[in-house]
């Protein structure tokens, strides 16, 4: 399996856990009163109506929401052999294998971090991370 990107422990804790909270705040009036059929799109800001026409607001804040509720996941917890890739300026990443760096060396996660990637560059510098991907899937670890 390859984990790519994410810190271990919780699905959102900190600033992530913050911007999942305020998102919900803000949309979920704007859905209720959607789904009561009530809601007046002139009083809402002009990205805000953009946002509603070409996104589904309503999976976001689910999809979201529901990473509020997951449980904490260790090393220990990880039962097959995973590739953890991170970029050593994803700084939750980093802080979570700061955090873990002992339960990793008895798990079967292995760790690598690119260097001098941030959490956007994971997913869009894919010359530097799927070769990474490619020799972990192919070796026999």
């Amino acid at each position: 399996m390859v984990e790519a990107y994410s810190p271990i422990g919780l699905g959102a804790a900190g600033d992530f856990r913050q911007s999942i909270e305020k998102f919900r705040h803000h949309w979920l009036p704007i859905l209720q009163t959607q789904g009561e059929g009530t809601l007046d799109p002139g009083t809402l800001s002009g990205e805000d109506r953009e946002e509603l026409q070409k996104s589904n607001i309503a999976l976001d804040v689910a999809r979201r929401s529901a990473l509020l509720d997951w449980r904490a996941i260790e090393p220990a917890d990880i039962g097959c052999r995973t590739l953890w890739l991170i970029g050593s300026r994803n700084e939750p990443a980093i802080a979570s294998l700061t955090e873990y760096k002992e339960e990793l060396k008895m798990s079967k996660v292995q760790v690598e971090v690119m260097d001098g990637l941030n959490h956007m560059e994971e997913f869009t510098k894919i010359d530097r991370s799927l070769p990474v991907m490619v020799a972990f899937m192919q070796s026999k670890g």
